[in-house]
């Protein structure tokens, strides 16, 4: 199709299929002559259409040859959007695998006797929670997972069951052991 000639019918099919899909054709300079014989023939058959025209900066026609066609320049203004560094967040483990082994540990694998044996409550609380932090750390490491800075944290299912029952549990050991000294003496 010779873009030049606007008169002709293919020519007219395209300019109607082009503003059907909402398209304009960038190119507008003469791409290819031929000359055979005396005759020659200069048509503009390369083509670039876009429906994002405000993005084109400039389309030109240069004088390198591709064949019998000459190349074509087309500067766009796109602004590529690098993508964000990632960030660190250190996490504790609390996969269901590791707090099941952890309270297995804690159930079946633990020797209570010396806390059992511990003549003073003080003594033998402060020896039970060192016990459950100690083997907490072991069992639940801290990791190192990485994060877009744009990461809207959203932690799973299994984590915020092991969160809440982590509260329900230190919510009944403050409710009965950190009472005030005076609710322990029995009234008289």
């Amino acid at each position: 199709i010779d873009q030049n000639n606007i008169r002709d019918c293919s020519y007219k099919k395209l300019d109607v299929t082009m503003k059907l899909f909402g398209l304009v054709q960038t190119v507008q300079e003469i791409t290819r002559s031929s000359y055979l014989g005396h005759v020659s023939t200069n048509t503009t058959i390369d083509v670039i259409m876009t429906n994002c025209y405000s993005k084109f900066l400039s389309c030109s026609v240069l004088d390198n040859r591709i064949g019998d066609h000459q190349a074509i320049k087309c500067v766009l203004d796109y602004n590529v959007v690098k993508t964000e560094k990632f960030r660190k967040l250190l996490i504790r483990d609390h996969s269901v695998n590791s707090i099941n082994d952890f309270n297995l540990f804690l159930k079946d694998g633990t020797n209570y006797n010396p806390i059992l044996q511990c003549q003073d409550v003080n003594m033998a609380a402060e020896g039970l929670n060192h016990h459950v932090n100690q083997y907490y750390e072991v069992f639940c490491p801290i990791k190192t997972i990485k994060i877009h800075n744009n990461y809207l944290y959203k932690p799973s299912k299994e984590f915020l069951k092991a969160r809440r029952t982590r509260d329900n549990m230190w919510r009944k050991y403050k409710k009965h052991y950190r009472a005030p000294y005076s609710a322990l003496i029995p009234l008289l």
